[in-house]
């Protein structure tokens, strides 16, 4: 089974970017798989909900309409993460990481959107000190291996040992 979580739904689309990344792999191999997504804007809600239903996926995505801390703190330790795409809010990016790493399946894979900067609402382009500290922080982690890909907004992976 494939576990994906994301954090920050971003209108629905990065649940579904997860599920056929993932499940298209495990699903040829007979696996099953479910993504699960969280989200608090009302409007990004509907939204999300709306582009799982023409998806067809609906049944395959679980939307937490709540804080991903509160979704994190309650989870199923018996439900292993597979991978994790983390696309919220930048400056508790360090806070969910060490949520999520003990939930994430050892070989599982933390993907972070906007490591490097982030794109505001005019166009322009912000680098933010809390982020790149988190980076670094990440990079030294002996739990994970990491490298940062600087192209867009820059990418994280971290690969759980």
């Amino acid at each position: 089974r494939a576990e994906p979580m994301n954090s920050g739904d971003h209108k629905g689309r990065s649940p579904l970017l997860s599920f056929y990344t993932i499940s298209c792999k495990r699903c040829r191999a007979g696996w099953g798989g479910h993504v699960y997504t969280t989200e608090i804007l009302k409007q990004k809600i509907d939204l999300a909900k709306q582009n799982f239903k023409e998806s067809g996926l609906e049944n395959m995505i679980t939307l937490f309409e709540k804080d991903i801390k509160n979704v994190l703190r309650s989870w199923r330790k018996s439900l292993p993460i597979d991978l994790i795409f983390m696309d919220a809010d930048k400056e508790n990016y360090l806070v969910y990481y060490e949520m999520m790493l003990p939930l994430l399946r050892t070989g599982g894979l933390i993907i972070v959107d906007n490591a490097g900067r982030v794109k505001m609402p005019d166009g322009s382009y912000v680098d933010c000190k809390h982020i790149h500290k988190f980076v670094e922080i990440v990079k030294s982690d002996k739990r994970v291996a990491s490298t940062y890909l600087d192209f867009d907004n820059g990418i994280l992976l971290a690969y759980k040992k």
